[in-house]
């Protein structure tokens, strides 16, 4: 990860295969919320970082529904400059 700033768009990419069938999608979370689906390898989300904490992560559903979740990723809250 590079050095954060903020406002700062970042990017974030999932890999998921499933070995006994097809990934269909990708769900991305912030803050358990969700908030983007992907279809399509790559699976990709672009974020618009503001310096604030915020908890990341995905789920893999493969073509029988089933689920994987990825372990979080913390983006942490920057310090205001004059802090």
């Amino acid at each position: 990860l590079k050095k954060l700033s903020s406002p700062q768009m970042l990017e974030f990419t999932a890999m998921a295969n499933d070995p006994d069938g097809k990934i269909v999608s990708v769900d991305f979370y912030i803050n358990d919320k969700l908030v983007a689906v992907d279809m399509e390898a790559p699976y990709v989300f672009k974020y618009n970082y503001v310096g604030q904490g915020v908890k990341v992560s995905a789920t893999a559903v493969d073509a029988k529904g089933a689920r994987t979740r990825s372990d979080d990723f913390m983006l942490p809250t920057l310090k205001k400059q004059g802090d």
